[in-house]
């Protein structure tokens, strides 16, 4: 990071931001897979729902050439105080209700959406892709359509692997079986 413009445009600094005040957060490998947008969005909304961090930015506003420097300060300003005290070891709390319920039945229902938002995705977009198989009928997927489902797949892929390491804690709170 050299500035407070293009260095944070990809969203890797933001996402390197969370994963130094709470590991527990970021799955450094699947964010490195996701385009710009979907890292900064991604980056985001863990910040919001685990730190606690207010939405101030949208991803549009800084994937450009000269992303507004005073929004990124602001923006950034709001993680000082979510930093460790020096010295200390331990995780901070986490205050994402998938992580760390304030009550059982916000987590679950919060997990169970996911899920279902999860599974239905996959459903529907396995099945569009098979009746790709004969480009008479329906045509070359062209490159705007192929950008888009990349998106969509890099957005899930966020919720596929929190959904992964939960089913791997073991948590009692969860009953999504490894095969699921």
């Amino acid at each position: 990071v050299n500035d407070f413009g293009c260095s944070w445009r990809d969203g890797t600094a933001f996402v390197a931001l969370i994963q130094c005040i709470n590991p527990r957060l970021i799955n450094l490998q699947a964010m490195n897979q996701m385009t710009n947008k979907a890292r900064l969005e991604a980056a985001f909304r863990i910040a919001e729902k685990g730190l606690g961090i207010p939405h101030l930015l949208d991803s549009e506003d800084v994937d450009v050439d000269k992303p507004d420097e005073k929004s990124i300060m602001t923006y950034v300003a709001a993680f000082l105080n979510k930093f460790p005290e020096p010295g200390t070891t331990s995780v901070p709390p986490c205050t994402s209700p998938t992580l760390e319920a304030a009550s059982a039945g916000d987590m679950f229902s919060e997990i169970e959406m996911e899920y279902s938002e999860l599974t239905t995705w996959l459903s529907h977009t396995s099945n569009w892709l098979d009746t790709l198989h004969d480009p008479a009928t329906h045509g070359n997927i062209n490159y705007e359509r192929f950008k888009a489902l990349k998106s969509e797949a890099d957005e899930k892929t966020v919720i596929y692997e929190k959904l992964k390491s939960l089913v791997e804690s073991q948590s009692s709170m969860i009953s999504i079986t490894v095969d699921s």
